[in-house]
């Protein structure tokens, strides 16, 4: 897996999964490392095309540890509201 950082996140294919598919999307259960699942599913929905150029591209880059604590800090700020 890369390393790099982009924006602040631990690379740019889980920035671009942040911002292009997560974002904005109804997260009502917390993730972990392991939510790939969630990430295809929701670029299905999207566009069946697009769900395989990511596919390809960058799901395999994609920090899912990262992205769990991210979705569940947030969805801790939600509960607590």
């Amino acid at each position: 897996m890369k390393t790099e950082e982009f924006k602040g996140f631990t690379n740019h294919e889980t920035y671009l999964v942040s911002k292009e598919v997560l974002n904005g999307e109804a997260i009502t259960k917390q993730l972990d490392a392991y939510s790939a699942e969630l990430v295809v599913e929701t670029l299905l929905a999207m566009n069946s095309e697009l769900c395989l150029d990511y596919a390809m591209a960058y799901l395999q880059d994609v920090d899912y540890a990262q992205l769990a604590d991210k979705v569940n800090e947030q969805l801790s700020l939600t509960a607590d509201a």
